[in-house]
């Protein structure tokens, strides 16, 4: 009966450790790959998320500025990177989804902000309201968001673009957000505004 020898065993258990190195190395390359495909699926449904909420805030903005009771007009039905605001990036009056009969106005405030890289989007009941009825982070990670506004066949950075754009309550033709990651991604989309 012959046994194996020393240095049979060590190559034998050398062999082993070398194929479970390689085995777990495998496992975590995977486990890593798995994340950063998870990471990067959930960002797209937040884009995804956030390209329909900019589509639909964009689509149902109306060109008629609202009063209040005394008859004076309340503020600008749409409003890009013309506030005293840093952080508030869009301010739109809106339809609403409703019909305006339940306790849900006809009209509706929407404000986009950016605060601490966290994109933000606000709803509010009334035009007139000062807290939000619903507030969603829809991106984070975000370093800047530009938003270019096109009207007329020339692009602008702010709109209003002058008080009698203000006052002719009209809206602009075109809005191009442009939203640039932590990381380097960059995420562009050109929106039409429709005119209700």
């Amino acid at each position: 009966m012959k046994g194996l020898s020393l240095i049979e065993m060590l190559i034998a258990i050398s062999l082993f450790a070398l194929l479970a190195l390689l085995g777990s190395s495998l496992l975590n390359i995977s486990v890593s790959s798995n994340l950063s495909i998870q990471e990067k699926n959930d960002r797209l449904d937040k884009l995804v998320l956030l390209n329909k909420y900019l589509r639909q805030d964009f689509t149902q903005s109306v060109n008629t500025i609202p009063r209040d009771q005394m008859g004076a007009y309340e503020l600008s039905t749409m409003e890009l990177n013309s506030s005293d605001s840093d952080e508030i990036l869009l301010r739109l009056i809106k339809l609403s989804d409703t019909d305006g009969l339940d306790d849900t106005g006809a009209l509706r405030k929407i404000i986009y902000k950016l605060d601490n890289g966290e994109l933000i989007r606000e709803s509010y009941r009334y035009i007139d309201n000062e807290d939000p009825l619903q507030s969603e982070i829809l991106l984070d990670d975000v370093d800047y968001v530009d938003l270019e506004i096109f009207f007329e066949n020339v692009s602008y950075e702010a709109w209003p673009i002058s008080e009698e754009i203000f006052f002719d309550s009209s809206l602009p033709d075109a809005v191009e957000v442009k939203i640039g990651f932590y990381d380097l991604l960059i995420f562009n989309k050109i929106l039409l505004v429709n005119y209700g």
